[in-house]
């Protein structure tokens, strides 16, 4: 019986510790790892190592999100972040526009694949599901 207290309150002060630690961790949004590379690589490299514990956390989430947007930004060519037309391009197409992502499949794939994990509140804010939904033309979307 004592024994058994023993391992209770062992066990109790554990998850005590456990929660407090984790509670005292200040989750980042999808846009701030956008903003901070750095910290974002070594949350990715921290998730990639430990996948058990820490793939389906908020933060693994936010920075594999944040990646995917980073490199659908390189792939339309924006450099600034998709949604805002680049001045280099003397203000044609908004790079965000279906016609522009038609002709970057690559683009188009990252960022549908980035969606496909969102749900629908996240997709509007995001602004650009749509429009790679509308590049697939009337017969594929989906």
């Amino acid at each position: 019986m004592q024994r058994e207290l023993r391992y209770l309150s062992l066990f109790l002060l554990l998850a005590a510790s456990v929660a407090s630690a984790a509670a005292g961790e200040e989750v980042r949004g999808v846009e701030w790892y956008r903003q901070h590379p750095t910290e974002r690589a070594a949350v990715t490299r921290r998730c990639v190592d430990n996948p058990g514990q820490l793939e389906r956390t908020a933060d693994c989430i936010n920075a594999e999100r944040a990646s995917l947007a980073a490199k659908a930004d390189a792939m339309a060519g924006t450099g600034s972040g998709l949604g805002r037309t680049p001045a280099r391009r003397g203000g044609g197409l908004e790079s965000t526009s279906p016609e522009v992502l038609a002709a970057n499949p690559e683009a188009r794939r990252m960022i549908l694949g980035l969606c496909a994990r969102m749900t629908a509140e996240q997709q509007a804010a995001y602004g650009l599901c749509e429009p790679a939904r509308r590049s697939l033309g009337p017969a594929r979307r989906t």
